[in-house]
């Protein structure tokens, strides 16, 4: 009777909303357009919206292959019942994910032809991650002989209803995907890798007093701090090979002040 009144809620929520929007617009606040790629019910009045988005990859026929469900503006979430995901066919589907790592959930799902339909209940503690996690993945299968093009992945949501460990029904911006299945050979171009920079202790590609800093607190605080493996013979510009010191965050301070012409470690 509780899961039949909160979706009862969250449709009248649905047609209020275009009346509240513009009572709050003529007063003067911002009101956001958040309705693609879910149905009318669910627009709700938010300006963060939970945004759960399928990862669009290129493979070749006869391939399996894993598409990945990322989380952007992640908010606490305890369940989520009726919703699916679809692919084109003749891409089929092979299973998903059982588990949720980024609300602590447990997956729940059943297999239909070339629709996968689930529930997801995670803890009352869920703190829904961080930006772009990984939610969960599905796992496709690309047929031998499929033909060059591509293949929706799309959300199948219009009974979707999540809730928050209050209780409040929520519900996030569902985006589609694709796979796009070539059978041309995907061709890659490697790039040489640049030299670091002599100085560039945290490899952004340039000398700053922040390079300085970030050696100071590698020192300070290890376990929070830490120099890049890649960028650690660049850091050692005071005797290379000793060892990275503080005395190479003096050498940065030193060539930034001009008091040295560069940092060449000899």
């Amino acid at each position: 009777m509780k899961t039949r009144l909160n979706k009862i809620t969250a449709f009248l929520t649905g047609i209020l909303c275009p009346i509240i929007c513009t009572i709050t617009t003529t007063a003067g606040a911002l009101c956001f357009d958040i309705s693609d790629n879910i149905s009318p019910k669910q627009n709700l009045f938010v300006s963060d919206r939970v945004k759960w988005s399928v990862v669009t990859q290129t493979v070749a026929p006869g391939s399996d292959v894993q598409i990945d469900i990322i989380v952007r503006n992640p908010i606490q979430l305890k369940r989520i019942e009726d919703i699916g995901i679809s692919v084109d066919s003749p891409i089929q589907i092979k299973g998903i994910s059982p588990t949720c790592p980024a609300y602590n959930a447990a997956i729940s799902s059943s297999i239909n032809g070339n629709t996968v339909s689930f529930d997801i209940n995670g803890s009352g503690s869920a703190s829904g991650g961080e930006e772009k996690e990984v939610l969960f993945s599905l796992f496709l299968h690309v047929p031998t002989g499929c033909a060059d093009g591509e293949y929706a992945v799309k959300w199948n949501v219009n009974d979707t209803i999540a809730y928050e460990p209050n209780g409040q029904a929520y519900l996030p911006l569902f985006r589609d995907g694709r796979v796009i299945v070539s059978s041309k050979p995907i061709t890659t171009t490697t790039l040489p890798i640049p030299k670091p920079i002599n100085g560039d202790a945290n490899g952004d590609g340039s000398v700053l007093l922040s390079d300085a800093v970030f050696i100071l607190q590698s020192l300070g605080n290890p376990d929070k701090y830490k120099i890049p493996s890649s960028q650690s013979e660049a850091a050692d510009v005071y005797e290379r090979g000793s060892g990275i010191t503080s005395m190479d965050a003096l050498m940065i301070q030193k060539f930034l002040l001009k008091l040295i012409s560069s940092l060449s470690a000899e």
